[in-house]
């Protein structure tokens, strides 16, 4: 600490100044306690009501938008739409979204639909016009022509929410630990994004599960997921089928039976972005041989 001259003037006594130096310790604990007592409290990471309460506010804006179902009986394979098909992605989203999405919104979702030209003509004609056009009554109408399409084309699913898919297993060589094989395909990851530990090395990069991925049957903005894929690794106790599904799982098929869990909207800073997804959750699968079709396994979940 320094002091000023004027200080050094009237320090006459050493018990004074002893005394004086008491008195400044004793305001100083008094300011640190003042200043703990007022500090805001934290959590156990470090952050405050007010930080927790932004936090919150930056997550819920980036939350999709999404419409969630309950899944219905699993009944008869007739009754499920391939959603896989060109335009079931598409009819589904736009017939169980439950949000309001304008005719310029709609007719954009649908750009990029070259892959749908064979299962729906009119809507690729429609894109390509007004790709084309750079007259602003022509785009309008074109717009509402294929808003109109989509919306119709969204009513033949009746509103059906079960689904079916036909994807690759890729399952790994069984466990005898866990008595299971466990699926590779990135498709039935529940993992979100890779963590830290992950990228620590690229040894450890290269061990990692795999985060989840998508499918894009057709249209660009429409890609379609699973959520607990992991009910696809298939715990098999008996030996016998056990050692039939090993010689016959490189290729083998995933035929899976599920139901719509929730169509979705990508959201950024609270404002909706292209991307649209239909979540599927698996009620029934078969593994199917690539060799002859054969059903190796099925279960029910």
């Amino acid at each position: 600490m320094k002091f000023g001259n004027g200080f050094k003037a009237v320090a006459l006594l050493f018990a004074g100044s002893a005394f004086l130096a008491g008195c400044g310790n004793d305001n100083a604990d008094n300011k640190a306690a003042t200043a703990k007592a007022s500090a805001p409290a934290v959590d156990s990471h470090g952050m405050t009501a007010e930080g927790r309460k932004a936090a919150q506010e930056f997550e819920d804006m980036n939350k999709p938008l999404r419409t969630e179902f309950s899944a219905p009986e699993v009944v008869d394979g007739a009754a499920y739409l391939n959603v896989l098909s060109k335009t079931a992605a598409l009819q589904i989203y736009t017939a169980k979204r439950g949000w309001a999405e304008s005719d310029e919104e709609i007719a954009k979702s649908a750009s990029g639909a070259i892959l749908i030209q064979s299962e729906l003509p009119e809507l690729y004609k429609l894109e390509e016009e007004l790709g084309r056009s750079d007259d602003a009554f022509e785009k309008h109408d074109l717009t509402e022509k294929i808003a109109g399409l989509i919306k119709n084309e969204a009513e033949k699913i009746n509103g059906n929410i079960r689904v079916k898919m036909t994807v690759n297993a890729d399952l790994k060589s069984f466990d005898f630990g866990s008595k299971t094989f466990v699926s590779e395909n990135c498709l039935m990851s529940e993992k979100l994004e890779y963590t830290k530990e992950d990228n620590r090395s690229p040894d450890a990069f290269a061990r990692a599960q795999k985060p989840r991925c998508y499918l894009q049957p057709s249209i660009t903005n429409f890609l379609v997921g699973v959520i607990n894929g992991s009910k696809l690794n298939l715990v098999i106790a008996d030996e016998s089928i056990a050692r039939k599904i090993e010689s016959a799982r490189a290729g083998a098929k995933f035929e899976v039976y599920g139901y719509v869990a929730s169509v979705e909207r990508e959201r950024l800073g609270g404002t909706p972005r292209d991307a649209r997804y239909v979540m599927i959750d698996p009620q029934r699968v078969n593994l199917i041989s690539k060799e002859n079709g054969e059903t190796l396994y099925s279960q029910t979940f």
